[in-house]
């Protein structure tokens, strides 16, 4: 999925920027681990005066139309700089509302950092399906942005509906889905075949023997008293011999009752 492209590449002050909790995607919240790693990064960089050195790649933030910075992907470098008091870092700025950052966002751990584990991608695939519009991207489109396979993203998407229901609100459209040309098109449903439960098994078996029974008549010839002795024979499982002792066509029928089983 193609994200917004940046627009201005520039230094702000950290307490200018948006840190939304939604927009971390990461189940358990910031690596203490990988936190530590890069604050002993940030120290050694550090060389005697008084400016501060950045060593990290700029933070990704969203511009709205109401002027706000919307942190998208940098967490844990904003943490340190919150920690070691950098008062100005960079930012690359992209154009877009909350919503674009939310997107942004569901993606950016699968491109670098720290990568993100499979728990972190399953939950970026529950935040967009549970948004009523990223909601309407396609599976394939969701699956591909956060690194799972479409198969995933249906049944998180099929999941979230059913918890909607329960809580009393309604189920998020299936109907029509947004592709990567930007075109919303239906969803294609597959009905699935019900069993057919209006008659019994035996009645189903004597349908199938009835189906070979004209199968034999078309190719033997028969006459219809003859044929009416084959179709007993089948439906009794008896032999000619029981149904009709006197009969001539025992051999015949025999043979070919044999082969229609």
């Amino acid at each position: 999925m193609i994200s917004p492209p940046i627009v201005e590449q520039t230094t702000v002050g950290l307490s200018e920027i948006e840190r939304l909790d939604k927009l971390q995607q990461r189940v358990n919240g910031l690596n203490d681990s990988y936190l530590l790693v890069l604050k002993e990064q940030y120290s050694a960089a550090q060389v005697a005066g008084d400016e501060q050195v950045w060593p990290f790649p700029p933070l990704e933030v969203f511009r709205t139309s109401l002027a706000r910075l919307i942190l998208a992907d940098g967490f844990h470098r904003y943490e340190v700089a919150k920690d070691k008091a950098h008062p100005v870092v960079p930012v690359a700025v992209r154009s877009g509302e909350e919503r674009d950052a939310i997107l942004f966002a569901c993606g950016a751990n699968s491109a670098h950092g720290l990568p993100a584990t499979h728990e972190d991608r399953l939950k970026a695939v529950k935040t967009l399906c549970s948004d009523t519009y990223w909601f309407r991207l396609s599976n394939r489109q969701i699956a591909s942005h956060c690194g799972v396979s479409p198969t995933t993203v249906g049944k998180y998407r099929q999941q979230i509906n059913i918890e909607r229901v329960r809580q009393g609100l309604n189920p998020l459209a299936e109907d029509k889905r947004l592709g990567a040309d930007g075109k919303q098109r239906r969803v294609k449903t597959e009905k699935t075949k019900q069993p057919d439960i209006s008659k019994p098994d035996s009645d189903k078996i004597f349908t199938r023997a009835r189906s070979r029974a004209r199968h034999l008549r078309g190719i033997s010839g028969l006459s219809s008293s003859t044929r009416t002795l084959g179709r007993t024979m089948i439906r009794t499982g008896k032999s000619s011999r029981t149904v009709n002792p006197g009969g001539t066509a025992h051999g015949f029928l025999m043979t070919n009752t044999r082969l229609a089983h």
